[in-house]
């Protein structure tokens, strides 16, 4: 072998090892970079669990003084306030009951009837019969006597 065809050789050898070194490198900065996002998550997690266990000792203490005070409850108890609180947060979840179809009119009548519109025109609108219209016109009338 010639003396040149060594050294192209030898060349190229390193110019594969320069590629796969900077390949090597490229994936290790990927993976260093993935590490500190897993560490930035992990602390951020870490962080939200204190301040969940703070809130969880907080509502302890609480219903643990809540107890205290109240003279009748029993050993075999198991979280009565947190039972009365989950109750609490599931009827607020729920949002506002909702007004009966019935109600609702009855509020439209009321408007209508302080604005001066006959029975048959509040009947025509809300699409309801003569006779219901006058029983709402009536009850909006009554309403006011009372009050």
């Amino acid at each position: 072998m010639s003396k040149d065809l060594i050294f192209l050789v030898i060349l190229g050898a390193s110019a594969l090892l320069t590629v796969i070194c900077f390949w090597l490198e490229s994936r290790l900065r990927l993976a260093r970079q993935a590490r500190h996002r897993a560490y930035a998550d992990l602390e951020k997690f870490r962080q939200r669990m204190a301040v969940m266990e703070r809130r969880l000792t907080r509502d302890a203490e609480q219903q643990a003084a809540a107890t205290a005070t109240t003279p009748h409850t029993t050993k075999n108890q198991v979280f009565p306030g947190a039972l009365q609180l989950a109750g609490l947060r599931l009827r607020l979840q729920q949002g506002p009951p909702r007004a009966p179809a019935v109600v609702e009119r009855y509020r439209l009548v009321t408007g209508m009837v302080r604005r001066g519109l006959s029975v048959e025109d509040i009947g025509a609108i809300l699409q309801i019969s003569g006779s219901e219209t006058e029983q709402l016109v009536k009850l909006t009338q009554v309403g006011r006597q009372v009050a």
